[in-house]
């Protein structure tokens, strides 16, 4: 992958797909998937134009889609784990354990 500021550049390979499971006719596909596609703003589920122009692909997002990788939430039984410790450690720099 290069990157120059804001433009990065990936290279694929098309790949040959029957046009479905009782056809000999064959077409072209490729696939994108990557972290990177969501720090462009593709996430799951959006909404994508695709503009064929002069021999280029131009992809943009139409939707926003949805965040796939939420922060993680910690449970509640590993937060009073975390308070007790807190607690603990406290007491023993206030020299009262």
């Amino acid at each position: 992958m290069e990157n120059n500021g804001n433009l990065s550049t990936r290279k694929i390979t098309v790949q040959a797909k029957y046009l479905d499971s009782g056809s000999r006719r064959l077409t072209s596909q490729f696939l994108l998937s990557g972290m990177w596609l969501e720090d462009a703003g593709f996430k799951p589920g959006a909404i994508v134009e695709v503009v064929v122009r002069n021999g280029e692909l131009i992809l943009k997002p139409l939707t926003e889609g949805r965040d796939m990788n939420p922060p993680d939430k910690m449970s509640r039984r590993k937060q009073l784990g975390i308070e007790k410790m807190t607690r603990m450690a406290e007491a023993i720099a206030a020299g009262q354990v």
